[in-house]
């Protein structure tokens, strides 16, 4: 699985989706400018957290010419909105309403900060000379909107630049990215809509329900991580083989054969740790071994191990 460029925020800001993202992903690249404040200052104490103690989140700092690209880009389709806003209503408004333009043009709904590093002066002058944004200390505040339909320019150029996937939870402006051809492929978003309903499926308890620190040591055990990445390398086998044959069905395909899997021993509150053998994961990781659907429920059946504590 390639590296994912997450946009358009700096952090995940579901906590459910980001407890997802550690049991399956292999790395997240939330694009973060250089920063002349501390973490703490634009950072929640979860990311912090997950940043610190897995390998998930490495941010991005992008590169000035990849700022300068997605501003041109920018500058060209913002004329576009500003100019003709009625093709636009349904990319951003559900109400219909025409006052589109003149809610990006209102101070009070320029509520979202866009950093300096991640625009140039073209994109910064554009802004300020059509009344779309406001300066402040670090960069310019701009509405969710204008935001996103900027993020969305900048995480494309990086991924096409650096040949990464680009990724983001926020589906409210779908028909804007399907427009711009910058929305997620289909095959890589049934790819994580399968995961996503094996790993929901094999934990016993809801996974909003578990505490992030348990999540977060879990991600830390390394027998954990060849099982993940076990796992992952036998999804993008079978849509491999899907697309060859779509009448297969994920059900036979992915069928049970895991050497069985043990609770070794328990990593911090309520947690557990499992093994699977050296051989065994070889085994997956060559082909050796048929897929396995039950593959999630074997190593996360350990979230569900409760450790009684006075």
């Amino acid at each position: 699985m390639k590296s994912m460029i997450y946009y358009p925020g700096f952090e995940v800001k579901d906590e459910t989706w980001l407890k997802f993202a550690l049991l399956y992903f292999e790395e997240l690249r939330p694009i973060i400018p250089y920063m002349w404040v501390k973490e703490d200052r634009y950072l929640s104490q979860t990311a912090i957290e997950v940043m610190n103690n897995t390998n998930l989140i490495r941010p991005y700092n992008p590169e000035y010419e990849e700022g300068n690209i997605a501003s041109i880009i920018a500058c060209e389709e913002f004329e576009k909105y500003l100019n003709h806003p009625e093709r636009y209503l349904s990319f951003f408004s559900r109400s219909q309403s025409l006052d589109l333009v003149n809610n990006w043009r209102s101070p009070r709904f320029q509520n979202c900060r866009l950093y300096e590093g991640k625009f140039s002066p073209v994109f910064f002058d554009f802004c300020l000379e059509n009344g779309l944004a406001t300066p402040f200390d670090y960069g310019i505040l701009i509405s969710n909107d204008l935001a996103f339909a900027y993020m969305s320019f900048l995480a494309d150029v990086i991924a096409k630049r650096q040949e990464f996937e680009m990724f983001t939870d926020v589906s409210k402006y779908n028909t804007l990215l399907e427009k711009n051809d910058r929305i997620i492929s289909r095959s890589q978003n049934l790819h994580y809509k399968i995961a996503k309903t094996q790993i929901e499926f094999a934990i016993p308890c809801k996974i909003k329900d578990i505490p992030m620190s348990q999540i977060i040591n879990l991600r830390q055990n390394k027998d954990f991580e060849n099982c993940r990445r076990a796992y992952t390398y036998e999804i993008e086998k079978y849509l491999k083989v899907r697309d060859d044959d779509p009448n297969m069905s994920f059900d036979s395909q992915l069928k049970i054969r895991a050497e069985i899997v043990k609770i070794l021993q328990s990593l911090g509150i309520a947690t557990a740790s499992l093994f699977l053998s050296c051989s065994s994961v070889a085994s997956f990781l060559n082909g050796g071994a048929e897929p396995t659907a039950a593959f999630a429920t074997a190593f996360l059946d350990a979230l569900s191990v409760k450790e009684v504590r006075a």
